[in-house]
């Protein structure tokens, strides 16, 4: 799974890394797929950044046998989000800098809806609860670069399941603007329909 803001591209074009560390070495743990299929989800509006989720179909299978790849585990509406979560990337550390050469991690807070609904009610993005979850205090978030990375809670327990896509915000771990998450178990019945059940069933 993907956000859907970066998706306009041939699928033929585009390969898919797993079990990636550092990205400027080999470090023999990783595997390296080609891309099938883009799957967008229909009712994306890259005005607003609703609906802010794909998926990519890859054409071979991966190898799970390895200890550093493994299928994640998918949030369901039972699954709770009031807990210190983590965010995942490659992203930059700061505004405007480069991204990191290292896969970066960092805990961040949930945020009220209604704090996204007003920093971003006067702007063309829209926050909408139903489908998406405010997340990030000053100083702690996703930044440039991370965009389509996993939100996963499980920082204290090690019970780790995604429950967001990185998808907007404005600047980076802002305390006005917090970071704007597709939030996974509103879309579980367009994934299980586009993937036969097997992401939802098996994650």
């Amino acid at each position: 799974m993907k956000r859907a803001h970066c998706t306009g591209v041939d699928p033929t074009h585009l390969t898919v890394v797993v079990g990636d560390h550092i990205q400027s070495g080999d470090e023999g743990t990783e595997q390296i797929v080609k891309v099938a299929e883009i799957i967008p989800h229909k009712d994306f509006k890259m005005s607003t950044f609703l609906h802010d989720i794909a998926l990519y179909r890859v054409k071979t299978p991966l190898n799970f046998s390895t200890p550093y790849i493994k299928p994640a585990r998918i949030a369901t509406a039972e699954t709770k989000t009031t807990e210190d979560m983590v965010v995942c990337g490659w992203g930059a550390i700061r505004e405007n800098a480069q991204g990191s050469d290292v896969l970066l991690k960092v805990g961040v807070k949930l945020r009220e809806d209604s704090v996204c609904e007003k920093a971003y009610q006067p702007t063309p993005l829209k926050y909408a609860a139903k489908g998406q979850i405010c997340v990030g205090a000053g100083g702690k978030d996703s930044c440039q670069g991370d965009s389509g990375g996993p939100l996963h809670t499980g920082k204290n327990t090690g019970d780790y399941t995604v429950v967001g896509i990185v998808s907007y915000g404005i600047g980076c771990a802002s305390w006005e603007y917090p970071g704007v998450y597709t939030k996974i178990s509103a879309y579980l019945d367009w994934i299980e329909k586009n993937t036969n059940g097997v992401a939802v069933k098996g994650g």
